[in-house]
């Protein structure tokens, strides 16, 4: 919400009201004015909350260690199950794999962030 707050302080206040001005309602100014500019602000919260449910390893391992029958796992909690857990399989290699589709995942979707901030 706070990078919404500081998206939607940054619009000029100009362009709302020359709006208004022009006869532009709320939901008119909201969908032309307010929402394509805090387009940025709205890929920048997806990029970090995707980047924070990979880093959601504690709280799952702490709280559940997995959930029965691995019903609340996540990709941290799993790739730590089958390298390291006394009931796993014990395959250090898988785990490393599964850790490195991870971090793909992470840059590609920072990739793609960046980029779409460079085009507009």
């Amino acid at each position: 919400m706070i990078l919404y707050l500081a998206g939607m302080v940054g619009i000029p206040e100009e362009l709302v009201e020359a709006a208004t001005l022009d006869g532009a309602g709320g939901r008119t100014i909201l969908r032309h004015i307010v929402i394509p500019s805090i387009r940025h602000v709205t890929a920048l919260a997806l990029l970090l909350n995707i980047v924070g449910g990979f880093q959601v390893f504690t709280t799952i391992y702490v709280m559940t260690g997995g959930g029965p029958i691995h019903a609340s796992e996540v990709l941290g909690t799993y790739s730590w199950w089958v390298a390291f857990s006394g009931y796993g399989p014990g395959q250090l290699g898988y785990a490393a794999a599964i850790a490195m589709v991870m971090v793909v995942v992470l840059f590609v979707f920072s990739f793609i962030r960046v980029r779409l901030s460079r085009i507009v």
